[in-house]
């Protein structure tokens, strides 16, 4: 628990720091499971944080990560804190735990500089961010908490030899396993914009900055800081600092002392806490595989975690002085969207930015003259409550609390999707060109988007996807999960911006404008170059371009759509 005052310049002073380790994330039950003792140990200590926060006047809000996220008896947990704290606790999905831990690492450590990774390991899951001057570029999350890896490895053990050595290799195994198939390193050959080493191998990653987040992390910490002769409190960041990276050979060292012991007797480890002795040579097996799959050589530890991360975010929030309608708003979408291309341009090639404000401005002229020509209006449909971004009204009316509602998502928040979209269609590119639409849209999900409920972000990653190459199919889970309305709107949008996207296929702005009319039974676009018809062989290449991307159009509207001058 941690009782914050935000300060004028958006800065924070601590007013209280509590830390209670309740073993959630354990359960003698089997996977998936909250143990009875646990729910109640860690509902006692949330009424008592609670009433802390309260006495200082805060509103205190509670969070839960992925020990209650994957649990098969989540409501009785949430049930039972609703009861004795008085507080409904909020579940945070995968993204949005990897997303506080990111934000940890960018208030205190040098995200911001070239390819980055940021693992947070917790109780129940493992989290790795891969990031590109400060912009996520991937994340995944893998099932390697400290807590659920010796769990899972001695339930495998269970009635064999569960000696360290065997415990070692299993998690190592285990370990291996699903960081091979969950986590693809991006700074692969020209990935991160640098060349591939004369003679690397095709799957060597290049050299990054690592840094973890979490119990795991902090306790290595110690182990490490003891080994040098320092004398640390590993909350303060100013002396986490102290220590500097931590070499994979320091890893494996402390690696090596805990698998000599027993598991009762790993406390006797320098720096390693009797509360987390039995679970920490299964958690730095996690580390260091996770680790050496990104190629990386060191780890920087902060004293930060998800809690600070996410302290961060309400921070940030105050100070925007964002309340759910502003957040929400139109404009703060399209503003949203426009501070991410601002700060992938440095990184990008020159003409990336000014390229994707022009088809912003193209997409804006075909889409009203679609919509006047076609007789468009609102995108309606019906979403359950357990759909992805069940929470998905932002740009949309949203009727109901429970069960199914219908969501309708009007002209105007249409266009400010379609705004939104055309502005971060190209951020891949600051990854490399090829296959730049799939960068995209991991970048868009990673985006730190304010009040913009999931399934939207969503929305605008998948607009990124496709405004290139494939079209929509069912195939691609990330389309087929969204609830139907906004699979919609992903169709109509993507179809206009494919155009769009064409009608600047040199980069040079020589389309100034666009519309629509029909001809007989299809529809002919017309594009405008600049300085009028005269100039028509100099769009040559945007006529083209726009003509070779109308097949998705075609395909909703089921017609010819012709291109123009």
């Amino acid at each position: 628990m941690a009782c914050i005052q935000v300060l004028r310049d958006g800065s924070w002073q601590r007013l209280a720091d509590e830390r209670e380790m309740t073993r959630l994330a354990s359960s003698a039950d089997g996977p998936g499971v909250l143990t009875r003792d646990a729910m109640e140990r860690s509902a006692d200590a949330i009424a008592r944080f609670a009433s802390i926060a309260r006495g200082f006047g805060a509103s205190p809000v509670a969070v839960a990560t992925a020990a209650v996220r994957s649990a098969s008896n989540q409501e009785q947990f949430l049930t039972l804190v609703r009861r004795v704290a008085g507080l409904d606790v909020a579940v945070l999905s995968a993204h949005d735990e990897a997303r506080a831990a990111f934000d940890a690492a960018l208030r205190e450590g040098d995200v911001a500089t070239g390819p980055a990774a940021v693992i947070d390991i917790g109780g129940g899951s493992l989290q790795l961010t891969q990031s590109l001057h400060g912009i996520v570029i991937d994340r995944a999350s893998l099932p390697l908490g400290a807590i659920a890896l010796t769990q899972r490895v001695l339930a495998e053990l269970r009635g064999r030899d569960a000696s360290p050595a065997r415990e070692r290799e299993r998690a190592q195994r285990l370990c291996d396993e699903l960081l091979r198939t969950g986590v693809k390193p991006r700074w692969l050959g020209k990935a991160a914009g640098t060349k591939k080493p004369k003679g690397a191998s095709a799957t060597r990653p290049t050299l990054l900055h690592a840094f973890g987040v979490g119990g795991t992390f902090t306790t290595l910490l110690a182990i490490v800081a003891r080994q040098r002769g320092l004398s640390i409190d590993r909350r303060e960041p100013r002396q986490v600092a102290l220590v500097g990276a931590i070499s994979l050979a320091e890893l494996r060292s402390a690696i090596e002392q805990l698998a000599a012991l027993p598991r009762e007797q790993r406390d006797q480890v320098p720096g390693v806490s009797s509360d987390r002795a039995d679970i920490m040579l299964c958690g730095l097996i996690a580390a260091e595989a996770a680790l050496r799959r990104i190629g990386a050589s060191h780890v920087r530890v902060l004293a930060g975690g998800v809690r600070e991360g996410l302290l961060a975010q309400q921070a940030r929030g105050i100070m925007l002085g964002t309340d759910p309608r502003h957040a929400q708003s139109h404009t703060s979408l399209i503003a949203q969207a426009g501070a991410l291309l601002d700060h992938c341009a440095p990184h990008a090639p020159h003409a990336f930015a000014p390229h994707a404000r022009h088809v912003a401005h193209l997409s804006q002229r075909l889409f009203a003259s679609l919509a006047e020509l076609l007789a468009w209006g609102e995108i309606r449909g019906t979403v359950s409550a357990n759909a992805s971004g069940s929470n998905s009204g932002s740009a949309a009316q949203d009727a109901g609390d429970e069960g199914d509602s219908t969501i309708a998502f009007s002209l105007a928040a249409q266009q400010a999707m379609l705004h939104a979209g055309a502005l971060t269609h190209d951020v891949g590119v600051m990854v490399r060109y090829r296959g730049h639409h799939k960068h995209g849209a991991r970048i868009v999900r990673g985006a730190a988007w304010h009040g913009v409920p999931s399934a939207l972000v969503d929305v605008l990653a998948l607009l990124a996807r496709y405004h290139r190459r494939s079209h929509p199919k069912e195939r691609h889970d990330a389309y087929t999960r969204l609830p139907a309305p906004h699979r919609a709107l992903v169709v109509r949008l993507a179809s206009v911006l494919r155009i769009a996207d064409g009608l600047d296929r040199t980069h040079n702005q020589l389309v100034e404008d666009v519309r629509a009319t029909r001809e007989g039974t299809g529809i002919v676009v017309w594009a405008v170059p600049r300085g009028g018809v005269a100039h028509a062989q100099a769009v040559r290449a945007e006529l083209q371009a726009a003509s070779d991307k109308a097949g998705l159009l075609e395909q909703l509207l089921g017609c010819d759509v012709d291109v123009r001058v």
